[in-house]
């Protein structure tokens, strides 16, 4: 009986003890930044309207506006163009949308990389 109650007392200190360590730790106060606005149409990336066609001379149609997560997401992604505008973009990370969304992030890359250099301004 009193190697019952010995197991007992040792088996409550134990418990007793993973709660005070429980209680001990840290907590995570992690919160997830805040999604940045998408830029209004006429400003910024969305300064520019693009249209896109398959093959020469079906329909035009335009590309949406582009947003902040799709340009950083596009930024880590390497992959070929389907031609289908509608297909999902499966790829590490995940890209936020669908290959119309793909385009237009990586146009707006290309556009944010290239610069004339206006003439007699280096002089």
């Amino acid at each position: 009986v009193e190697e019952e109650e010995v197991e007992e007392k040792v088996q409550e200190e134990e418990e007793e003890e993973e709660k005070s360590e429980e209680e001990d730790l840290p907590k995570a106060d992690y919160k997830p930044p805040p999604k940045i606005p998408r830029e209004e149409n006429g400003t910024g990336c969305n300064k520019k309207t693009y249209f896109v066609c398959n093959e020469p001379g079906t329909e035009w149609k335009k590309l949406p506006p582009v947003e902040p997560a799709e340009i950083v997401c596009a930024r880590q992604i390497k992959k070929f163009f389907t031609g289908d505008l509608n297909a999902p973009v499966i790829s590490y990370p995940p890209f936020p949308g669908l290959e119309i969304n793909y385009l237009r992030a990586q146009i707006a890359r290309i556009s944010a990389g290239t610069h004339i250099k206006p003439y007699d301004y280096y002089k």
